[in-house]
């Protein structure tokens, strides 16, 4: 038994060492696959390229981290052991699926595919574009997929085409010289959508203040989709929707998802079609939006690509647009020009400017002058014996310039006839047909000349009448501005406020005298304008309450007005009626003081009577009160007597002086009673007929009322002096003066501010005035008042009723 055993382990011994050394052969040989493999797992990530591989049964063992993490951006153990088909509906790009599921299934049952290039979109949202290189290996059961980049390529490869896609668009465009701008707009706009891949759009024109965009095309596909009822052509930028913020930005707006909320967007109206995307671009010339165009719903992203070629391709669509209206209106100015040349009523002509040579003559030149083209055109005109002609004054200088443009330059010129004419030469340097040129055009002023010399004539006739009337007379243009002013009208402006003429020609009235302003002047001036009505009014003066009677005449042209200084008479006719006032109050106190008087002698007689009687001794003191009241009334009717016309005055030839002397001490105690003061100034003044008692009564009365005015402490100025022809007695206080609204009630009878007062001492003033030839004015303000007494000099004796 035991020899068997060893027998047969001598026998198994060689195989097993075989056996064993094979065994460290495969070892060795598992290890080197291991590191095979994993240099070779090393080498497939660190490739850029993407590596897939799996079986033919259709699911996927394995995907390199390059394009699995780095391109798509997500880890492999979310794609690994996901079967191939499924892996594609998930990451291929949707216009790319359909043919990329046929590549992957025709790989799988053993077709090999090079050179299949489809795009895969990564967890971003972005997408990459990927060249395939499919091998299934059937025998083995595996499928290997090797992939390379080509992102760059196709985006440079897009580029290119999108530039030929707008060159080619920009030629087209250039080539509808006689389109229409909705057609060259229209076809713009269909450009540019598929320059963008865009699904609508429109093109709006910007006005000048970059308030308003006019629509000028939408496109087709737009208004087709599009079921709104009414569709605006003008819109107000700043209550515009979204697509204005690239106008009120001043930039290219763009808004990938439309969906998702967004503070600038303000909704569109019902029927608008459903929007995705939106980039609206603005145009600019210079500094100024002119367009802005807007493309939307674009399958992919917009992007700078998109802003650039839209850009590129509106900018050129400007372009052509301005050099399109630029032509137009080229077109339309020659053609103007043409009418206007050959139309006008001027003499106009077109001369050489090297040679002088006529080229072209319009209808007015040939009728007025006599000349047919013929005898014209490629002549200067001394070949024509022309003794002055235009280019005599041009070429010679007669006071224009050859090579420069002139204006209004009058010359005489002659017909064919020899007739001589007056005309008004201007010079236009002009390029015609790239030749330059000098347009001359003569209005002819010979009949103008004639009637200026006449309205020269006929206009110094009319000044001669207005200097020669003695009214004053100034005329206003439509500003206000005086433009002419009469010799009398020159004397009052002189002598009353002291301005020259020359001062106030072509000044406005209302700035040269304000205070004119809201007088009735103003008012009825502005009225006349107005209704174009003449006008008649009085006025006074603000400045020198002088009085003026006015006549008002308007006409287009401004304003005629004649004016008259009425100031004497106004005062006469004041003067006049308050005399009358007094004359009829005189004659009642005439007609009825003697009947009062003499009862009232009567009583007082007996009152003296009986007051000398014993039994009456206690009611004394009544008697006498009673007496005293009938002397007081005796003494109001013999004022009242003083207003009479009818009285007898003693004139005789008096110093002013003399009468004021004897006064002075009776009016200096009265004053000194009230604690006040009187300053007598007495200037050598000569003798004057005088009534003496009425001029004392005249002299007491005015003192009186001066110092009833002041307060305690004042005085009053009493003083004579010669002015001019007259010898003037004035009497001033300082007081607070007379109130406006009393003035014109001064010397009537009976009006009086004082408590105790009869109202007949000023009145009585006025008639023994009156009764001397004399007159009484004053000055008052818040300063006091001062009366002015003015008697003649002559010594003729006046009024002796």
């Amino acid at each position: 038994m035991d020899y068997d055993n060893k027998s047969r382990e001598q026998q198994l011994t060689p195989e097993l060492v075989k056996l064993r050394q094979s065994y460290e052969q495969l070892q060795k040989e598992i290890v080197n696959c291991r590191k095979t493999e994993e240099e070779f797992t090393t080498f497939i990530n660190l490739s850029p390229d993407a590596f897939i591989f799996g079986g033919l049964d259709g699911n996927i063992k394995y995907i390199n981290l390059v394009f699995c993490k780095t391109i798509l951006g997500y880890d492999p153990e979310e794609i690994i052991g996901v079967p191939f088909l499924k892996f594609v509906k998930r990451f291929v790009h949707y216009d790319d699926l359909k043919m990329t599921i046929n590549v992957v299934k025709d790989a799988l049952n053993g077709v090999i595919t090079n050179n299949f290039e489809n795009r895969y979109v990564c967890k971003d949202g972005s997408y990459k574009w990927f060249e395939w290189t499919l091998t299934p290996l059937v025998e083995k059961g595996l499928l290997y997929a090797v992939g390379r980049d080509i992102t760059e390529k196709k985006l440079t490869e897009g580029k290119l085409l999108l530039n030929q896609l707008r060159l080619k668009a920009l030629v087209k465009l250039n080539q509808m010289s006689k389109a229409t701008l909705k057609e060259i707009s229209e076809f713009a706009l269909e450009e540019a959508i598929k320059l963008t891949g865009s699904d609508i759009g429109f093109i709006g024109f910007i006005n000048e203040n970059e308030s308003l965009m006019t629509l000028s095309t939408w496109s087709k596909r737009a208004m087709k989709r599009c079921s709104m009822n009414d569709k605006p052509e003008v819109f107000q930028i700043k209550n515009s929707g979204i697509w204005a913020e690239a106008v009120r930005q001043r930039c290219p707006f763009i808004i990938n998802e439309f969906k998702n909320d967004n503070p600038l967007k303000k909704g569109y109206p019902k029927g608008h079609v459903p929007l995705t995307r939106l980039m609206s671009v603005p145009i600019f010339d210079g500094k100024q939006i002119v367009i802005i165009a807007a493309v939307a719903n674009s399958k992919e992203n917009y992007n700078d690509s998109d802003i650039h070629q839209l850009t590129l391709l509106m900018e050129g669509m400007w372009k052509i647009i301005q050099r399109k209206n630029a032509d137009e209106m080229l077109r339309l100015s020659e053609e103007r020009f043409n009418i206007a040349f050959n139309a006008s009523p001027s003499i106009m002509a077109i001369i050489s400017l090297s040679d002088g040579k006529y080229i072209d003559a319009n209808e007015s030149w040939i009728h007025k002058l006599g000349y047919n083209r013929a005898e014209l055109i490629g002549k200067v005109a001394r070949e024509l014996n022309l003794p002055i002609h235009l280019d005599n004054v041009i070429n010679k200088g007669e006071g224009g310039r050859r090579n420069e443009n002139n204006y209004n330059i009058e010359i005489n010129y002659y017909t064919k006839m020899g007739e001589m004419h007056t005309g008004l030469l201007s010079t236009e340097i002009v390029d015609i047909s790239g030749k330059r040129c000098i347009l001359c055009v003569v209005q002819d002023i010979t009949e103008r000349k004639k009637f200026e010399e006449e309205l020269v004539k006929a206009n110094q006739k009319i000044s001669n009448i207005l200097q020669s009337i003695t009214d004053a007379f100034v005329a206003f243009d439509n500003n206000w501005k005086y433009i002419y002013m009469n010799s009398a009208g020159e004397n009052i402006f002189a002598r009353v406020y002291e301005i020259r003429k020359r001062s106030l020609l072509g000044k406005n009235i209302w700035e040269q005298f304000p205070l004119f302003v809201g007088t009735n002047l103003y008012h009825e001036f502005h009225r006349a304008i107005t209704e174009q009505i003449p006008l008649y009014f009085e006025f006074t003066s603000p400045y020198t309450k002088l009085n003026y009677e006015i006549n008002v005449y308007p006409s287009p042209e401004g304003l005629s007005v004649y004016f008259r200084d009425i100031t004497e008479r106004k005062n006469v006719e004041k003067e006049m009626a308050r005399l009358a006032k007094l004359n009829l109050i005189g004659e009642m106190a005439a007609g009825i003081a003697h009947e009062i008087r003499n009862p009232m002698t009567t009583v007082r007689g007996f009152l003296q009577l009986l007051g000398q009687k014993e039994k009456y001794h206690q009611d004394k003191e009544h008697f006498n009160l009673m007496i005293e009241e009938l002397d007081r009334a005796n003494s109001i009717i013999t004022e009242f007597l003083s207003l009479s016309k009818t009285r007898i005055v003693d004139f005789k030839i008096l110093n002013l002086n003399n009468i004021l002397n004897t006064l002075f001490p009776l009016i200096q105690a009265d004053a000194m009673v009230s604690d006040k003061y009187v300053i007598l100034e007495l200037n050598e003044i000569p003798d004057i007929l005088l009534d003496e008692k009425e001029i004392r009564q005249l002299i007491l009365n005015l003192s009186l009322n001066g110092l009833e005015s002041l307060c305690t402490g004042e005085y009053i100025t009493i003083k004579t002096y010669l002015d001019r022809s007259e010898v003037v007695l004035s009497v001033q206080d300082r007081g607070k003066g007379i109130p406006d609204e009393m003035l014109e009630k001064i010397g009537i009878p009976f009006f009086t501010t004082k408590d105790n007062g009869t109202g007949l001492g000023l009145a009585a003033c006025y008639s023994i005035a009156a009764r001397h030839n004399a007159t009484i004015d004053f000055d008052t303000g818040p300063g006091g008042t001062t009366f002015y007494v003015r008697f003649k000099t002559s010594t003729e004796k006046v009024d002796l009723v």
